[in-house]
């Protein structure tokens, strides 16, 4: 069997979990992602007191953020090394 012999149109076997979101409307996700993967742990903030300095970008968790103590397995990313870089074909960010 293959993958397109498995109903490749279904969102099968994806997991969001131990994701935060802040300041947005709750995830809308089709039905079929929770029925055919694992959707568990996210939690929702309604304001960005928990960053570092929103306002000027930093959407880092601050270290005492209730973040931590609400979703323990949560891992922060590592924001500094994504999105754009400074490079031979950008010089500023």
């Amino acid at each position: 069997m293959t993958v397109l012999d498995d109903n490749p149109g279904a969102p099968k076997h994806n997991t969001l979990r131990c994701n935060v979101i802040c300041r947005c409307k709750p995830m809308w996700l089709a039905k079929e992602v929770a029925e055919y993967g694992t959707v568990a742990a996210n939690l929702t903030l309604d304001n960005d007191t928990e960053c570092v300095d929103a306002p000027q970008g930093d959407f880092r968790l601050r270290s005492d953020s209730s973040v931590y103590r609400k979703l323990p397995q949560f891992r922060p990313i590592p924001s500094d090394a994504i999105g754009l870089q400074v490079d031979e074909y950008r010089r500023r960010k």
